[in-house]
């Protein structure tokens, strides 16, 4: 019978704390209240040494698994040959290589790039549930090569009218611009900023043209190398969470976190191990190092899960799926939710590639309408001033 820890405040006000055995944490709260305590807290106490042995024996039968490994490695190639992503084909012959390099469990538990093939591994070439789950690679793969195609479409679009942008730019300022920048120096024309600031553009381009390059490309890695720090270690998450929870990363990286839990307790993972396991698989620091901590505060302080305090960091259906049961999380509903957020993200990139179309054009119009602006002010000016 479970054993819980509780801290309350006696019929006489003073504070007590010690152990209390019930079936369930209701039970246990209602023989407290009975013995005329308030309950502030109540946690369920898990002994290290059963901890221990449930991870020990989840890594036992890895190893089992990892002993037969001959048996799935012709499979494996077969189905790297097949998959339609590269991206997925590379990461199959990876894990091929690593099968192959005789690795133990800790090993192959602690790489990302193999720990997600861990039930095709445990549950063997010849198990039925392995072919069902051969049959979800390939269409995940699918679903995956959709969505980079679809990624890669969004990115061309816009960087190929940037480049037009950019051509455009350049055509104005070394043919057109030199004429205007010619006949308002011999009237003498006082500049609008606007003006000037074209001007000084052009100058930069013809006079300034080394420095100009080094300083556009500095400037372009500079922007690259902050966007892969804060995509690294999602800061738009980690500063703006409230704000960025539901944007199109997070949302990808929590149907792979979901998608990899499910699997992971489908071959009975510890749920501490489980979800270190997702967390590492998921490809999101945030939710990497929430997993990491909610897995602590589980292994470790034996927290129900809903004490947590790190819980809020995950959405609550997946809460409510790992604490369906006591000892039994709902793994179909964390598939369904997994398969939830794969097709939000796929909503997500098809509703952006069709939006930045007209807003790159209407960037374009801005650009081309600036110039012209800006040449004919100085214009307008010495007209009106004549009248």
């Amino acid at each position: 019978m479970p054993v819980y820890i509780y801290q309350a405040i006696a019929s006489d006000g003073e504070r007590a704390s010690g152990e209390i055995t019930a079936a369930r944490v209701s039970d246990a709260i209602a023989q407290l209240e009975a013995q005329g305590f308030e309950v502030e807290s109540i946690r369920a106490f898990a002994t290290q040494s059963k901890q221990n042995q449930e991870s020990e024996a989840f890594y036992e039968r890895i190893d089992q698994a990892l002993a037969h490994r001959s048996e799935l490695i012709p499979a494996l190639k077969a189905i790297a040959e097949e998959l339609p992503e590269p991206h997925a084909s590379r990461e199959l012959r990876q894990l091929v290589h690593e099968l192959e390099s005789n690795p133990t469990a800790e090993e192959f538990v602690a790489r990302p790039s193999t720990a997600s093939w861990l039930p095709v591994i445990v549950r063997g070439a010849a198990s039925q549930s392995t072919a069902v789950r051969y049959s979800q690679l390939l269409d995940d793969a699918g679903r995956e090569y959709e969505n980079r195609k679809s990624l890669r479409n969004l990115l061309a679009y816009p960087l190929f009218l940037a480049v037009f942008g950019g051509v455009v730019l350049l055509f104005l300022l070394l043919l057109v611009v030199p004429i205007f920048d010619k006949m308002f120096s011999e009237f003498g024309l006082s500049l609008p900023a606007p003006t000037a600031f074209l001007f000084w553009l052009y100058r930069q381009l013809t006079q300034q043209l080394p420095r100009t390059v080094f300083a556009l490309l500095a400037a372009l890695l500079v922007i690259l190398f902050v966007v892969r720090v804060w995509l690294h270690f999602a800061l738009s998450t980690s500063l703006l969470g409230m704000f960025t929870a539901g944007n199109s990363a997070n949302v990808t990286a929590m149907s792979r976190f979901t998608g990899t839990l499910a699997e992971m307790l489908s071959i009975d993972a510890p749920l501490p191990e489980a979800l270190r396991i997702a967390g590492r698989t998921c490809k999101h620091r945030h939710f990497r190092s929430k997993a990491e901590q909610l897995a602590d505060h589980l292994q470790f302080e034996g927290l129900p899960i809903q004490q947590s305090p790190v819980v809020h960091n995950f959405p609550s259906l997946m809460i409510h799926a790992l604490s369906f049961e006591p000892q039994k999380p709902n793994v179909p509903l964390l598939r369904e939710l997994s398969r939830i957020y794969s097709e939000r993200a796929r909503t997500r990139v098809s509703w952006t590639t069709s939006l930045i179309g007209p807003v790159s054009l209407i960037a374009i119009g801005f650009l081309v309408g600036f110039v012209i602006i800006a040449l004919f002010m100085p214009l307008v000016s010495m007209v009106t001033s004549l009248a």
